[in-house]
């Protein structure tokens, strides 16, 4: 009887084990997903002012010795007015590389005393107005993209009393470095957008610069542009700004600075800028259905094993009483046998019913299979979850020592992998499995402990299902017998999204191509129709110059559309 209380509980202590780690595994990957999810909507805002600043430039270097400086500063002026998430768009040039002609503009509008051409239209006071850039020789704006002649997302800084950020491209022309194009974004605008973000029920967000310097935070607002995470007095801290700089993602456990609570703090890099997303959740939010599970399993469990222990203590104390009496009349008939006394017999009409026995057995049995249902429930907690728990012999093809019953999502069953039937590697696609099969075996030399690879299996329909395998390796031999155990997660779904998401990229940019495509035609089409109003060769020959410039822009739009190099063309045929 105690072999089978022992046996219960341990059998319990293991399912409620494997549930809550399942369970508080799956509460990570969510925020984690959630954190990354952030970060890659917030990339793609960043990629957008990129591009705009990317525009500017190339079209300043385009039009720069064809067009007038009022021309090209009305161009600046437009894309502010088109783009009213932006706090400023400008342009700057080198000493004569606009026009030659610096000497004539000295002191004019949207020009210093330099009289470079350095238009910077902003709405910093309210309305759109323009000034020229200042400090220019020194600021990273104007002197990073200068220096490594890329796109720089600088710092954040104060201007005017403006807290921004700044999107630069350099303008090149024949590979030296001429002027730049770019646009401002006030951090007010990024603020709002972060902080109005929850997770949880009091979980937040916050963004943070490659350097760590804090530039939104829905309650601290003194922290924004003057504090840093290795201002905080908290080692952990480091470690994420650290992480930070190197555009790694992960998260701790720590203390929140802003409000005292034990919170698990996400962080996840956004590419562009190198700038970060961090996902503040406090842990009994993140646990709170793990906790309640745990809780769950543990009354069961709890009052199943109390049951079985009460019926197994009444059944023993009744047989107990009954036999005992039995005992002491024997002990009582063979005293007085030793004595001689061989005339008192045993009493046949005992107080005992022997169907007691049976039945009694059987409460045994019902109790055991009590105890097996509510087991029985328990696994199926686990079998209904979309985790798949697998161990591996590892040995060649990766034969299966155990998988959970929910591998029946992907149309197999526990026997054809537990007799040996089917080897795990032979539900992974052909191109895949020598990729898995490499860099599993890497990670063991490497001596992790843990392996996540994403890859594609085979359904028993055939079907082609991408999962997520995170294994744990542990202390790896080759000198004994090693197993791996771990889980596995079907992600199809997602990688359908992600792949439907590239797909509308490329239809998105085919159309703009066209559209560019169709309005440089009509602008070749008026110029030459305008020709037609005038007898001058000249003039003619001028429209005529102005077409050929258009269909010049036409071709190269159409070689850069169909190249995957969008820096450079080869114009040796022309």
């Amino acid at each position: 009887m105690v072999s089978v209380f022992l046996i219960l509980s341990i059998s319990s202590s293991i399912v409620i084990s494997t549930v809550t780690s399942q369970e508080e595994q799956l509460a990570y990957d969510q925020s984690a997903k959630m954190a990354q999810s952030y970060a890659n909507q917030f990339n793609a805002d960043m990629k957008s002012n990129m591009a705009i600043a990317r525009d500017i430039a190339t079209t300043m270097g385009a039009i720069h010795d064809s067009s007038t400086r009022e021309e090209a500063s009305h161009v600046v002026r437009s894309i502010l007015e088109d783009n009213p998430q932006l706090i400023g768009t400008y342009s700057g040039f080198e000493p004569d590389a606009f026009d030659g002609e610096d000497e004539r503009y000295i002191n004019t509008t949207a020009h210093d005393g330099t009289g470079r051409f350095l238009p910077y239209w902003n709405r910093i006071g309210g309305d759109i107005d323009v000034e020229p850039l200042v400090d220019y020789s020194t600021s990273d704006y104007y002197q990073l993209p200068k220096r490594a002649k890329q796109d720089v997302l600088t710092e954040p800084y104060f201007y005017q009393g403006a807290l921004i950020v700044s999107y630069v491209s350099p303008i090149i022309e024949n590979d030296k470095f001429i002027g730049i194009g770019g646009v401002d974004v006030g951090l007010d605008y990024v603020d709002n957008t972060v902080s109005s973000v929850k997770a949880f029920e009091t979980g937040y967000l916050f963004m943070v610069s490659n350097t760590g310097i804090i530039i939104s935070h829905p309650t601290n607002k003194d922290w924004i542009g003057s504090k840093k995470l290795r201002d905080f007095d908290n080692p952990v801290f480091h470690e994420v700004a650290s992480d930070i700089e190197k555009g790694k993602s992960g998260y701790v456990d720590i203390v929140d600075p802003s409000n005292g609570k034990d919170v698990i703090l996400f962080y996840e890099p956004i590419s562009t800028g190198n700038y970060s997303i961090l996902l503040s959740v406090p842990k009994d939010e993140i646990f709170a259905g793990v906790a309640s599970l745990r809780s769950d399993l543990f009354t069961i469990y709890t009052f199943s094993i109390v049951f079985m222990g009460l019926m197994a203590y009444l059944i023993a104390a009744s047989f107990n009483n009954r036999i005992n009496g039995i005992v002491d009349e024997f002990r009582t008939i063979s005293d007085s046998a030793l004595e001689g006394d061989l005339d008192i017999r045993a009493n046949t009409d005992v107080d005992i019913d022997f169907k007691k026995i049976p039945e009694g057995l059987n409460e045994v049995l019902d109790s055991l299979q009590d105890a097996n249902r509510l087991r029985a429930e328990m696994e199926d907690v686990v079998n209904r979850s979309p985790v798949i728990v697998f161990k591996w012999k590892s040995q060649k093809n990766w034969p299966v020592e155990f998988v959970s019953r929910n591998i029946s999502q992907f149309g197999y069953t526990q026997d054809e992998f537990t007799k040996g039937n089917i080897t795990y590697a032979d539900i992974v696609v052909p191109e895949d499995l020598g990729n898995v099969e490499q860099n599993l075996l890497e990670a063991i030399n490497r001596g992790d402990k843990e392996f996540n690879y994403e890859y594609r299996i085979i359904t028993r329909d055939g079907e082609i299902k991408w999962v997520e395998e995170r294994t744990f390796i542990g202390n790896f031999s080759a000198n004994h017998s090693n197993k791996l155990q771990g889980i596995i997660l079907d992600i199809n779904e997602r990688k359908k999204a992600e792949e439907a998401l590239k797909k509308m990229g490329k239809i998105r940019i085919k159309e703009i191509h066209h559209r560019i495509k169709n309005n440089l035609q009509v602008v070749s089409g008026l110029l030459y129709l305008e020709s037609l109003n005038f007898k001058s060769d000249d003039v003619i020959e001028a429209f005529r110059q102005s077409e050929n410039r258009v269909r010049s822009i036409a071709l190269i739009h159409e070689k850069l559309y169909h190249s995957e190099n969008l820096t450079s063309l080869n114009l040796s045929d022309y």
